[in-house]
């Protein structure tokens, strides 16, 4: 759904699908990473609408991607937070 162009999705949608998928990330955390992972490279921290409520949900997945990074002990899923974390730190960065 990610890949389409245009997006049928907006801005607002995304945004709020990743802040939601990021509040329990204890239960079904794989799916949820992949989500929130493929929904964040669609997000665009310059949308005039959006950028000045961005940066407090991209803080707070931040937050809670590296709470779940301590307490997960799954090899493969570290990793995938942790290129999540990487991601959403990319968007934070660009968040103005």
């Amino acid at each position: 759904m990610f890949s389409t162009v245009p997006l049928p999705l907006s801005q607002g949608v995304v945004l709020s699908l990743v802040q939601q998928l990021g509040c329990d990330l204890s239960n079904g955390t794989g799916r949820k990473l992949s989500w929130i992972r493929e929904a964040a490279l669609v997000l665009n921290p310059n949308d005039p609408v959006l950028a000045p409520h961005m940066r407090p949900f991209l803080e707070q997945l931040y937050q809670n991607l590296h709470r779940q990074l301590i307490h997960t002990t799954v090899p493969g899923e570290q990793a995938n937070l942790r290129l999540v974390i990487h991601v959403v730190n990319s968007l934070l960065t660009a968040c103005k």
